[in-house]
């Protein structure tokens, strides 16, 4: 049994999604998360020795979690360059927020048809090679962001709020992008 399985068996009062990415190996998508929800891509996204793989620049990929007031984590490799991590609130491939790490910062922002907003940075210097939790918790109008177990980012921001789609992203980038235990709780 997988470590997410068994995660998954331990809180299923609040567990709604958790992907483990075990499964063979794929250059052409994602395929079926541990809990039975399908991916959507848009951009190159596949599965790599257990791990999701980003592999062209803007790739995004999507999932229905099914709740509003959520807390998204996932594991995110930072191989070199580049900017990678969750897309915490989902319309569409240009309505959006997400949360990044980059090689100096951390990155909240905002994706709309006519552009990027930043709406909170948080300073880190990132390793190569070194794992990272990122995580975030939503409601409706409040997110607050995680790394590594600790809150960097509180802010109040009611876009997208009722939006029940989440994914992981690589922005504008050469790297190779690794994501392992993606997990949903209900909050």
């Amino acid at each position: 049994m997988t470590k997410a399985r068994k995660l998954l068996i331990e809180c299923m009062s609040r567990i709604v999604l958790v992907d483990s990415f075990d499964r063979t190996d794929s250059a052409s998508g994602l395929g079926k998360c541990d809990t039975g929800q399908w991916w959507q891509s848009s951009g190159t996204f596949g599965i790599s020795s257990g791990k999701a793989i980003g592999v062209s620049s803007y790739a995004l990929v999507k999932i229905d979690c099914g709740i509003i007031n959520r807390r998204v984590s996932v594991d995110v490799t930072f191989p070199t360059g580049g900017d990678l991590g969750i897309v915490a609130r989902l319309v569409d491939g240009t309505n959006y927020t997400y949360f990044d790490i980059t090689p100096s910062n951390i990155v909240i922002g905002r994706r709309l048809p006519e552009g990027w907003t930043t709406l909170g940075q948080y300073s880190n210097a990132t390793v190569v090679g070194r794992t990272y939790k990122l995580t975030v918790e939503n409601s409706a109008d409040r997110m607050i962001f995680f790394l590594d177990g600790t809150k960097i980012i509180d802010i109040l921001n009611g876009d997208f709020g009722t939006s029940t789609l989440i994914g992981i992203r690589v922005g504008n980038t050469v790297l190779t992008g690794l994501f392992n235990n993606l997990v949903v709780e209900a909050i």
